[in-house]
């Protein structure tokens, strides 16, 4: 119970925390306490939260036709085109639950960054990205004892294989949101940027950004800032998903 409130408390303090114009301190000395404690925390041991987690539905009757045990606490699902392997995140875990759509079984389990959402296929499936939605960025979180696996952003997978190839570091304290280009050269990320350096009541520490990373390299390309500009009006969006229209 204790978990499921504390993770409530952060996720909706981080949305909060992007679109009021003054800042809590409290508030955000909170959050990081509690988002640190959240990852050490075993899932409810009164909940198999190991059953029933992903279900198949018919579209023409709206009824579940199917469970897929997966893992604790899923937040995240994607497809591949081909519609024969589902991706499924695990926040407790850490990890990816590989499913065979046709057989409704977990194939594998691949281990990935901290508390993982977001996730985006290659074009052509080779690769699959997913995101921490909160991963001990440094600036959030300078504690000496935190290792530097759970300060990754970013997982790069090879889907063949089912290998992470590639981990990218400082991409952002939250991410919510990632977009393969068509042509696989780019991937874009939806983050919130923070620095708890800055006095919020004065400055504020949190930046809304859309980043442009390489997709083979993760090296950052381009960042558009969408925060409050002195034209604008009204509050900055909080970025949380993506899409292109046409080629831009």
């Amino acid at each position: 119970d204790f978990k499921g409130k504390a993770k409530a408390f952060t996720r909706t303090y981080d949305f909060l925390a992007t679109i009021l114009p003054y800042g809590v301190q409290e508030w955000e000395k909170l959050s990081i306490l509690l988002n640190f404690l959240i990852s050490k925390l075993p899932a409810p041991i009164e909940e198999d939260l190991a059953k029933g987690i992903l279900e198949a539905i018919d579209m023409e009757t709206r009824v579940s036709v199917q469970d897929v045990p997966t893992g604790a606490e899923p937040e995240g699902v994607l497809v591949m085109p081909d519609g024969k392997t589902a991706y499924v995140t695990l926040a407790t875990e850490a990890a990816i639950a590989v499913v065979d759509v046709e057989t409704a079984a977990v194939t594998a389990r691949i281990a990935t960054v901290h508390d993982p959402l977001a996730m985006a296929l290659a074009p052509d499936g080779s690769r699959l990205y997913v995101a921490s939605h909160r991963s001990g960025h440094p600036s959030r979180f300078p504690f000496e004892s935190d290792p530097v696996a759970a300060e990754f952003d970013l997982d790069i997978i090879d889907t063949a294989s089912n290998t992470v190839v590639k981990r990218v570091l400082d991409i952002g304290t939250t991410i919510a949101g990632l977009l393969a280009a068509p042509d696989g050269k780019r991937l874009y990320v939806a983050t919130v940027r923070n620095d708890t350096e800055i006095s919020q009541l004065e400055t504020p520490a949190f930046q809304n950004m859309v980043v442009v990373l390489d997709a083979a390299t993760g090296e950052e390309l381009a960042a558009a800032d969408l925060d409050v500009q002195e034209t604008s009006s009204g509050a900055a969006p909080a970025p949380h998903q993506l899409a292109l229209v046409g080629d831009r």
